[in-house]
């Protein structure tokens, strides 16, 4: 019984928001003493929102970038976005982690990393606007950030050059 409630009620939550999933292009840089990636590719995000007239949302990516590695990106974070008619700009807090990467072993530490390149980075979008009632495109999101790794001395930056949002 209490399985059987527990899928109504996930359901119904589920069912409550507002759910967006988009699409767009992606290049991330992690740069830091001991592991290295940089990759370009698609970025698939799904952002969640409590009601169409909330500011507040969550969102997770998944990423595949090519280019000195091939790897898998995954970021999840939250935000505050204006909920304008057109021009709906967001700001988003979001950790990302990268499996796969290069990594520099050096004679003073021999032993590569445990954690992946992972980092903490503030994404903007500026240039979001909704195109009509279901519709949304993002251009140039930026999001500089610092490696969780090595905070001082890794350099960690992502691009969404284009992305395109549908609402349902």
């Amino acid at each position: 019984m209490s399985g059987w409630l527990a899928a109504v009620v996930s359901a119904g939550l589920a069912a409550a928001g507002v759910h967006e999933t988009g699409l767009g292009v992606e290049v991330a840089r992690h740069d830091g003493p001991r592991q290295v990636l940089l990759g370009v590719g698609p970025r698939l995000t799904h952002r969640y929102t409590a009601s169409e007239h909330t500011h507040w949302f969550v969102q997770g990516s998944l990423e595949r970038l090519w280019l000195m590695v091939p790897t898998w990106g995954l970021t999840a974070g939250g935000g505050v976005r204006r909920m304008g008619p057109t021009w709906r700009p967001l700001v988003l807090l979001e950790a990302a982690a990268y499996p796969s990467r290069i990594v520099k072993l050096t004679t003073e530490d021999p032993t590569p990393p445990r954690l992946p390149a992972s980092s903490l980075r503030v994404r903007v979008a500026p240039l979001a606007f909704r195109l009509n009632g279901t519709t949304q495109v993002s251009a140039l999101e930026v999001a500089p950030g610092l490696g969780l790794d090595t905070p001082r001395e890794t350099v960690a930056f992502s691009v969404s050059y284009c992305s395109l949002f549908h609402q349902w």
